[in-house]
């Protein structure tokens, strides 16, 4: 049980008080004098301790030294006591309570403690987690990864915005909720939003809700997502597909925490955290307009930029697990990989990520009936591509093969042979840099499409 040091020079109002906690299912401790409350806190661990400005000998201002950090503090203080104020602001773990203190008071401060102490016990689960190589539903034990997790676990319990960058299929979505289970709001809805699948015509309406009779079909009132995320998390991913008149209402949204349904008069307050994505290099969408530099640093306030899987292929035997455990989880029948499979699974540069891992995790539990062979695994992991050294074996042409399937190998395979770097590779073939990112998120939504039937 909780424990709670009440210092208090006033016996009325220490009787008061004991009482409130007591209420609480809280175990007190009542002192009256600052050394008695020093002498307390020397030989007892406290979660909480209640002064005021006057104690028999000092004021309650003289047990601030003698306080852990980890415990609460409280000053009680009556209207017009300027000075407390002024030391409110100066010491962090203070908080300031007006006299007389009610028992609905206190009952909320207690409850910030609750909430404080679950969060403390859930992130220090999840950095034991982080050592294992996993955080929430991210695994990745490379150094890159673990980087990432580091930045999530000191991000998520701030309330600040944050900004997501990566690639499609690497992750973005599991990392906004791993913030989102982070932080105090995490019993709070979590709202999903793909900006890039919403029609610019309707993503106000979306976004902010709408009235009834605000505009042609209007037939009801509807809550917008911000609405439906208050007291939580909304999760704006590709942020730069938003139309740049919303980015402006957006920017206010953020400023003001209020917003203003299509056809209203009054605004609404809501309480969201904000976390946004996109999988474009936020300068690049910057000069080509589609994101508003302002809106820019208003969501990066922090940070978290999630690595292509073919920059930790380390990482690449342990996915492919839990992949192939989820499946068998799922459907009952066990399942391993051979040798060579796990071996064939690191040497491909997986352009579509961890999406694209997945998928083919799947593809191969539907072909085989227990150990999964590279003759399992999709074409696009096993085919062989250019190799290096002075002399190129070349493509594998397959008599029958369609343009599009020889094309789609050629770009593989070169990216291959540039280890990735898609500016490289389209120099080589003669395309630009957006025609491979094109033809990239084209294979992506092949993979999706035949994984999932």
């Amino acid at each position: 049980m909780s424990r709670i040091l009440i210092a208090i020079g006033d016996s009325g109002l220490r009787a008061d008080l004991a009482g409130m906690c007591e209420a609480l299912s809280r175990q007190i401790d009542c002192v009256d004098t600052v050394e008695e409350g020093v002498e307390r806190l020397k030989n007892q661990e406290y979660e909480l301790v209640l002064t005021d400005l006057r104690l028999r000998d000092g004021v309650g201002f003289e047990l601030f030294d003698a306080v852990p950090s980890g415990c609460k503090l409280a000053l009680i203080a009556r209207k017009g006591a300027l000075t407390a104020a002024q030391r409110v602001l100066e010491h962090p773990l203070l908080s300031f309570l007006s006299a007389p203190v009610t028992q609905t008071c206190l009952e909320g401060l207690v409850r910030e403690l609750d909430d404080a102490h679950s969060l403390e016990t859930r992130i220090r689960e999840w950095r034991k987690g982080i050592d294992a190589g996993h955080c929430g539903p991210l695994v990745g034990q490379s150094p890159v990864m673990q980087e990432v997790f580091r930045r999530l676990a000191l991000a998520g319990p701030r309330n600040a915005p944050v900004l997501i960058v990566g690639e499609s299929g690497s992750g973005k979505e599991l990392a906004a909720w791993a913030l989102h289970d982070l932080s105090p709001r995490r019993e709070g809805p979590f709202v999903a939003v793909n900006c890039g699948a919403i029609s610019p015509s309707l993503m106000e309406s979306e976004l902010f809700g709408h009235e009834r009779g605000s505009f042609t079909g209007a037939t009801g009132t509807h809550r917008g997502y911000f609405e439906q995320a208050d007291g939580g998390t909304l999760f704006l991913d590709e942020i730069t597909e938003m139309p740049a008149e919303l980015q402006v209402k957006l920017l206010r949204v953020l400023e003001t925490s209020r917003v203003l349904r299509i056809g209203a008069e009054e605004e609404r307050q809501v309480e969201v955290r904000i976390l946004a994505a996109t999988n474009r290099r936020p300068e690049e969408a910057i000069d080509e307009g589609k994101l508003r530099m302002d809106l820019y640093y208003r969501l990066k306030v922090l940070s978290v930029n999630l690595p292509p899987l073919r920059e930790r292929i380390g990482d690449v035997p342990l996915l492919a697990q839990r992949f192939l455990d989820e499946v068998t989880q799922r459907e009952g029948q066990d399942r391993t990989f051979s040798d060579e499979a796990v071996e064939a699974l690191e040497k491909h540069l997986w352009p579509g990520n961890v999406r694209e891992l997945r998928n083919a995790i799947y593809t191969a539990c539907l072909l085989s009936d227990g150990v999964i062979g590279v003759q399992h695994l999709p074409e696009t992991v096993t085919m062989e591509g250019i190799v290096n050294g002075e002399e190129d074996q070349g493509l594998p042409l397959r008599i029958g093969a369609t343009i599009k399937e020889m094309e789609r190998r050629l770009i593989l395979t070169t990216l291959r042979h540039m280890e990735g770097n898609k500016t490289r590779a389209a120099e080589l073939l003669g395309v630009s840099v957006k025609t491979v990112y094109n033809r990239l998120s084209e294979y992506d939504t092949m993979e999706t499409e035949s994984a999932t039937g």
